[in-house]
């Protein structure tokens, strides 16, 4: 699987914390297109991870990567490395701790979920603030594996206390502005029975 990480030492430590990681060095944080498609010339199960530098501008890096990697992968993981350490550290500071972080990633869309939702909390109390929350996180949604759009969904109306139909709406409006494919729109159609319903006039002025 290709491990993209920022720094010229940090891909053949990844490479050797395991045989099924093969770390590419991006030269910095931000991840572009045509790094994106060369990372997935060396994929054969159409997911990549995300493992940059554990520090606010690798996780920033990270998050702004997700819909350039989701145009080019099925899956984009995501290895939180401890507060100020990258890979070439963890692997000089040995006992495994390299392999543990890369074994232990999880969606990028889930951690960016989070953090979206953590800046909307204050706000979550009143209709503007639900609406406009949810209208940030749906590209995140969207950018999930097909088979967990439906589900986040579903918990992403829980949380913000919004109806699922408005939420598998805003969705569906951030899956279409990706030129997604016809089986994730299904996965969010699956949602509600009719997402064609009207939405109040209130929340379209939102």
């Amino acid at each position: 699987m290709p491990v993209l990480v920022e720094g010229t030492m940090d891909a053949p430590a990844v490479s050797l914390a395991g045989d099924e990681w093969a770390g590419l060095a991006c030269c910095g944080a931000a991840i572009t297109p045509e790094q994106a498609l060369i990372a997935r010339s060396h994929s054969q199960t159409g997911t990549v991870l995300v493992a940059l530098d554990g520090d606010l501008g690798g996780q920033a890096g990270a998050m702004r990567s997700l819909p350039v990697l989701s145009e080019a992968f099925d899956e984009v993981l995501f290895a939180r490395l401890p507060n100020k350490q990258d890979p070439a550290a963890l692997h000089a500071a040995g006992r495994g701790l390299l392999r543990d972080v890369l074994g232990s990633a999880r969606p990028l869309a889930d951690f960016a979920i989070e953090v979206e939702l953590a800046k909307w909390s204050n706000v979550l109390d009143h209709l503007s603030g639900q609406v406009n929350a949810v209208r940030a996180i749906a590209p995140l949604v969207a950018s999930l594996p097909t088979g967990r759009v439906a589900g986040e969904i579903t918990r992403l109306a829980r949380v913000v206390h919004l109806d699922e139909h408005i939420v598998s709406r805003e969705v569906l409006a951030a899956v279409g502005s990706r030129g997604p494919t016809r089986s994730r729109q299904r996965a969010v159609r699956r949602t509600g029975a009719d997402l064609e319903i009207n939405v109040p006039h209130s929340y379209r002025d939102l």
